[in-house]
């Protein structure tokens, strides 16, 4: 049966053998790999560009909405308690249960990484998407967790895209078996 949308397991199967080829062939594939080095770069420029762009369509949308609604007090009190529920089950979680598993499975400072993270955590949560703060994140487990990088270009956007939680445990675990 034919089923129409796209094909990521096809597109991730080719993408991975791309990368596989190229690391193979070492020096002849260079022009290769700086092409898609230039195309990250150009997409982040453009990605940025919209994020500058983003309140302005974001604020027609809720206007839009806005205006379609009928009682506007019963509305706002609602939207006030998902997004109290909302904020207060995302700190908890990130403040404690990532920090325990932080400390307890890595044996790291927890507040550490919370101060090294902060950045791409409150761009995440203003964007409602954590792959506009992909770049800043890679930067950071280059400069301030000193990551192996491989581990990092890898990781980190696939698992953005899954939405999985635990990405830099499992890096940072990695990272020190290494050393």
């Amino acid at each position: 049966d034919y089923i129409d949308g796209t094909n990521i397991l096809g597109i991730l199967t080719f993408s991975i053998l791309l990368g596989l080829a190229s690391s193979v062939l070492e020096e002849k594939a260079e022009l290769f790999r700086e092409f898609f080095k230039s195309c990250n770069e150009v997409v982040i420029l453009a990605l940025k560009w919209l994020i500058l762009f983003a309140p302005i369509g974001i604020a027609s949308l809720i206007i839009e909405a806005v205006f379609e609604v009928n009682d506007l007090g019963e509305s706002f009190k609602q939207i006030a308690l998902f997004t109290g529920l909302c904020v207060a089950s995302l700190l908890f979680y990130g403040t404690f249960v990532l920090a325990l598993f932080l400390f307890v499975f890595l044996r790291q400072n927890p507040i550490k990484f919370f101060f090294y993270f902060l950045e791409p955590m409150l761009l995440a949560f203003a964007s409602t998407s954590g792959a506009v703060c992909i770049h800043k994140c890679l930067d950071i487990c280059d400069n301030k967790v000193k990551m192996d990088n491989r581990l990092s270009r890898f990781s980190i956007p696939f698992f953005i895209a899954l939405q999985a939680d635990g990405i830099f445990l499992f890096n940072t675990r990695i990272n020190k078996k290494k050393n």
